[in-house]
């Protein structure tokens, strides 16, 4: 029998450990304080179980150096179990549940790094065991006590927002073309997204089933066969939409948790428990190696998804002007207010980031608050300062983590505050860069027909003909390419209309200029950008 584990097995642990700590996290970390000191069914208290998890992942490192560098064998533990875990829960007896938790996080931590370290190396399958007996195989052993701390609704729904908020987040740092990217499993981004989207709803609906009927019902479909559905769904939709699929099941999915009783949580043996977890926090963690190993970590890269929502944002600002940002957009405030509101969290970020980077979270600011204010200061400033204090704010963002450490891992907290959700729909259903797409396109058959003296007939039906075309054209056209593409072709129409001749142009001249370019254009604005002109 062989005494080293293939490099493969190194990978599938890490995910295992990820995918049991991240779920036990998201319940443990959303968990109010005085809860951790109530004694379980097991008769001990989550204080005491988040302990023992951190004591028996602290023996790691030190057996593993053990069975590496030292005589091959494992020390395991000189003395009893049992007196090791009254020593572990004896330990934080007077500790504060923020110290008890860091303790856990900073003994993962080190498992973690240790077993990152095997990857391209044979080690002795008994350095692997150590790893899992204290992780992976561990964590299950202590699930029914995280069940049973969980009393309301609202613990639920915390837990399910705990787990939900890194992988949203971590979706988010992608990009527009990260999401097609294939994932270490075979299918892209967008299909994992697309995935946790579907179950989540099943999720959500047999939860319905519950309040409405008492029923425990089964998901009603065959595993294999649903994510086979899901990737083809994901496959025939832009990126947008499979993200804005996701984000309304998730809601519906929280909506139909905090409607929950104590007693439909609690009923059959937890049951609903068990659906949420599985098809949420443990979802999440369940992919969690998969997905973040596509974040960007680097300073380089979080600069190239920052510049991709940051262009077309500013580009379109632009064109907008100064004037109009007085006047109120669909969200039902000002232009000024929402540049006042973005600006103020730009500055913000700034100040978080040190404790960012260092892998805390910092001071929780009242988000509410600080919009209300920027809202209300916002009609007194002129319109250039709020954009120049805009301009102001992203710029010192960009100089901040271009002075990082180019060769060095910024810690996903950091990641969190600068994802910038450059893929989200506009009101009208676009994304940036299909509206970029369209515009270029349009400005490409003006020059066209300018340039041949002939101009096209079009109906409803070759118009839209068109948009779908040029939208799929450049569907996996990068955002700066685009963005290019776009001012290439309003200069190339701007020489043609020059080239066109002095005076009044025609009637058909005329129309080819307006209807192609500011007519349209302010459709846009209007719809996308919600501005009125």
């Amino acid at each position: 029998m062989s005494t080293t584990t293939p490099a493969i097995s190194k990978s599938d642990l890490l995910a295992k450990v990820d995918h049991g700590y991240v779920a036990s996290r998201a319940v443990v970390d959303a968990l109010p304080p005085e809860r951790f000191d109530e004694q379980l069914p097991s008769g001990w208290s989550l204080k005491e179980v988040v302990a023992h998890h951190a004591a028996w992942e602290g023996t790691v490192p030190s057996r593993i150096e053990r069975v590496l560098h030292g005589d091959g064998v494992d020390p395991k533990w000189e003395g009893s179990v049992d007196d090791f875990n009254r020593r572990a829960a004896a330990d934080v007896k007077d500790m504060s549940v923020a110290d008890v938790l860091a303790r856990w996080t900073a003994a993962h931590a080190k498992v973690v790094e240790i077993l990152r370290s095997f990857e391209g190396r044979d080690v002795p399958k008994l350095a692997t065991d150590i790893v899992e007996w204290n992780t992976s195989g561990h964590y299950p052993d202590h699930f029914a006590d995280l069940d049973a701390s969980i009393k309301t609704a609202k613990d639920l729904a915390m837990a399910v927002n705990a787990g939900w908020i890194n992988f949203r987040l971590a979706l988010m740092s992608l990009g527009t073309a990260g999401l097609d990217a294939t994932t270490s499993t075979g299918w892209t981004y967008k299909a994992l997204a697309q995935h946790v989207a579907g179950w989540e709803d099943l999720a959500a609906k047999r939860l319905s089933g519950l309040r409405e009927t008492g029923e425990f019902a089964p998901s009603g479909v065959t595993t294999d066969a649903f994510n086979a559905e899901m990737a083809q769904r994901a496959s025939a939709r832009a990126g947008v939409e499979v993200l804005a699929d996701l984000d309304a099941t998730h809601t519906k999915l929280v909506a139909e948790i905090e409607r929950l009783t104590p007693e439909q949580i609690r009923a059959n043996d937890g049951w609903a428990i068990a659906v949420i977890a599985g098809d949420s926090y443990g979802h999440y963690a369940e992919h969690h190696t998969e997905l973040f190993a596509a974040v960007p970590t680097r300073p380089a890269q979080l600069l190239e998804r920052m510049r991709e929502g940051w262009r077309p944002f500013r580009r379109a600002l632009s064109r907008v002007g100064l004037r109009p940002l007085s006047n109120k957009t669909t969200a039902g405030w000002t232009g000024k207010a929402l540049l006042s509101h973005l600006a103020f969290w730009l500055e913000a970020l700034v100040d978080m980031l040190p404790e960012r980077l260092a892998g805390r979270r910092g001071p929780i600011r009242n988000n509410q608050a600080e919009n209300d204010r920027e809202i209300a200061a916002a009609d007194a400033r002129p319109a250039h300062d709020v954009v120049k204090r805009l301009d102001d704010a992203y710029r010192k963002v960009v100089e901040t983590v271009s002075a990082l450490p180019p060769d060095e891992d910024v810690h996903f907290f950091a990641i969190a505050g600068l994802a910038v959700r450059s893929l989200a729909a506009t009101p009208s259903g676009w994304s940036f860069r299909d509206m970029c797409a369209h515009v270029a396109n349009w400005m490409q058959v003006a020059t066209n027909e300018l340039e041949a003296g002939k101009f096209g007939r079009w109906s409803a039906e070759t118009i839209q003909a068109e948009n779908d075309r040029a939208v799929e054209a450049h569907r996996l056209v990068g955002p700066e390419a685009m963005l290019d593409e776009l001012d290439t072709s309003h200069r190339r129409l701007r020489e043609a209309i020059v080239a066109s001749g002095d005076g009044t142009p025609d009637l058909k001249v005329g129309d080819v200029i307006g209807f192609y370019t500011y007519l349209h254009w302010e459709e846009h604005l209007h719809e996308d950008l919600g501005v009125t002109l």
